[in-house]
């Protein structure tokens, strides 16, 4: 049964070599730089007297090259494929072939989100776009500067812009934003210097208002802003014809939120310049309280905007700029952790002034960055080709020791890559289910300055009786999917971020309030949720991907044996395993529970759970 998928996958490896062949001096660059990468990396190994971690077979690198790149284990077809090529060159191949695949922009935006705090609904913001916005700078595999210089200099309501989300974020917080903004872009942590001067770093209170006046004039409620007391005078009239027309209570509660949804509209000051003053309780003798603040970067040439430019653009040219000393340098740590498991400098938001664990490499790293004008994907896949990413990974007690990378770190799943993996086992194509399908926005697109009071009302009437249409629907589209087997979604998909009973929220999926705010942390209901869960269900469900294999192999139980270790761990299973497997096979008396029951045991394994 399995000799029709390594056929297929010698296809694959055929069309994946010729895309070689047609890019041979791209290929040959990225192993030459992946090589000093390596060679960087053995001279710290010399230096430190460590010795390097043995190299990993192909069934373990693939599946850690699954989890890192497209954010979720191979399925048993997928497995057996690349364990049937013959190629040399089958793990650059498979690396490319998985940063050209859709779960790609899945993986990265669970990332991205997890570091901007993206939600999908904040009070009355809805940030649909937003995460739209993120996924197709992902998707068309934007440059990393460009990525953020749109953040930066965003304008207009999110859905028409939605860059415009990172500033609504943090509406009216705009010192919490620069602070952010920093932190994430520039490895620095200056938030204490909002309230004081830092007691522990070189930032002063006067240095962190200079910094927030670059960006301190967005006004995140810009609606008409030639005339803004129009939104008030827009709302008393709104107001004032519901009562005319005697609308219920709950309608006008239905409008009156669609005009508060509608208010969002990114702007800058009038000229585009700052009007930040020192608070009333500055305390030192470089300013006076109230005294007007003028922008001026924490390091490095000031910035002037120009004529033609307002004081945030001047700043997010400064931010983006090659020349920044840190903005490359932080990327470039924060993706070798990604890939790595661990930063050169660590934390990751704190380098401004850190010594890294290998100076040489973290400065290569930099300069690789820019050589590559910010490619994410690019960069992504010269670590991965790297000696050191194929090497067996290392289990690090603490974070206090210095790490010299024999190998990348031993990782548990996020919650994210846990949940997609289950997804992937349950699902027959776990790429079909789209965020805009679950996550319709509750209001429709309202102008404020140009649509009539009458029209503002009948379009939050009927919004009322869309979101009510919709609910019914889905509901009736879950019941048939309840007949029909899961209907389940990969976590980049669903709401931002999932409920707080959700699985992924049990797994340390981030509430998104705090950057990076996610963990692996074990915990008692994380055990439970797998021991007492119904995903061996699910996953052995008639109809299902894995079931329809097994039913061809039900008369061998070895078969059966190694389907499911190929679709739950991505390897053969030892002689050992065999025969525990078969043993417990003869133990059950439905071959269908027999195969429940060895999913359950595998997906309570640690070889489930890290990434080795």
């Amino acid at each position: 049964m399995w000799k029709s998928y390594i056929v297929f996958g010698c296809a694959l490896v055929l069309s994946s070599t010729m895309v070689l062949a047609g890019h041979g001096d791209k290929s040959r660059l990225i192993r030459e730089r992946s090589r000093e990468i390596d060679r960087l990396v053995q001279d710290n190994w010399k230096k430190h007297g460590v010795k390097p971690s043995p190299h990993v077979h192909d069934q373990i690198f693939m599946r850690r090259a699954y989890l890192d790149i497209v954010g979720t284990i191979p399925t048993g077809r997928e497995a057996i494929q690349f364990a049937g090529v013959k190629n040399p060159h089958k793990r650059q191949i498979l690396i490319d072939y998985l940063l050209d695949n859709d779960g790609y922009v899945s993986h990265f935006y669970n990332y991205w989100a997890d570091v901007l705090r993206v939600q999908s609904q904040l009070n009355n913001i809805e940030f649909h776009n937003y995460v739209s916005w993120i996924k197709e700078s992902l998707q068309q595999n934007k440059p990393y500067d460009k990525f953020v210089y749109e953040l930066i200099t965003a304008k207009g309501r999110v859905w028409e812009n939605g860059a415009a989300g990172y500033y609504l974020r943090d509406r009216g917080m705009p010192l919490d934003n620069t602070a952010n903004t920093v932190a994430i872009f520039l490895g620095t942590q200056i938030g204490c210097a909002q309230c004081h001067d830092h007691p522990f770093e070189e930032w002063t209170q006067r240095q962190f208002y200079e910094m927030a006046a670059f960006t301190h004039g967005v006004n995140p409620r810009g609606v008409d802003s030639q005339n803004p007391k129009a939104f008030q005078q827009k709302r008393r009239d709104v107001t004032k014809k519901m009562a005319e027309r005697k609308l219920t209570p709950d309608q006008q509660r239905s409008v009156r939120r669609l005009v508060q949804a509608s208010v969002w509209n990114v702007q800058d000051s009038r000229g585009g310049k700052a009007q930040l003053k020192f608070p009333s309780d500055y305390q030192y003798d470089n300013g006076k309280p109230g005294q007007l603040v003028t922008p001026k970067v924490i390091y490095g040439d000031s910035v002037h905007p120009d004529s033609q430019q307002t004081s945030r653009e001047a700043y997010a040219r400064w931010l983006t700029s090659a020349e920044n000393p840190l903005f490359a340098k932080v990327i470039a740590n924060r993706l070798w952790k990604k890939v790595m498991g661990v930063g050169l400098i660590e934390p990751i938001d704190d380098i401004q002034g850190a010594e890294a664990s290998n100076p040489e490499l973290l400065d290569f790293l930099t300069s690789e960055m820019i050589q590559l004008e910010f490619d994410i994907k690019e960069f992504v896949r010269l670590l991965m080709n790297t000696d050191v990413y194929q090497r067996r990974a290392v289990y690090q007690e603490t974070l206090e020791e210095t790490y010299h990378f024999p190998g990348p770190t031993l990782r548990r799943m996020t919650s994210e890559q846990l949940w997609d993996s289950l997804v992937t086992l349950s699902m027959d194509d776990p790429e079909t289910g789209k965020y805009e399908d679950i996550n319709r926005s509750r209001y429709p697109q309202v102008n404020l300055e140009t649509f009539s009071v009458d029209r503002i009302i009948e379009m939050g009437l009927a919004a009322t009786r869309q979101q009510a249409k919709y609910r019914a629907t889905m509901r009736q589209r879950n019941q048939k999917k309840a007949k029909s087997g899961p209907n389940l979604y990969r976590a980049s998909e669903m709401r931002q971020p999932a409920p707080g009973n959700h699985f992924l929220r049990d797994f340390g999926q981030s509430d998104r309030n705090l950057i990076e705010g996610s963990n692996t942390d074990p915990n008692v209901t994380q055990i439970l949720t797998l021991l007492n869960g119904n995903h061996h269900f699910q996953i052995v469900r008639p109809g299902s991907l894995i079931s329809d294999e097994l039913g061809q192999a039900k008369d061998s139980p070895k078969n059966r044996a190694r389907i499911i270790y190929l679709s739950v761990l991505g390897r053969d299973p030892v002689a050992d395993e065999f025969q525990l497997a078969i043993k417990l096979f003869k133990q059950e008396k439905h071959v269908t529970a027999g195969d429940r029951s060895l999913v359950w045991i595998l997906l309570n394994t640690p070889e489930f759970m890290f990434i080795q």
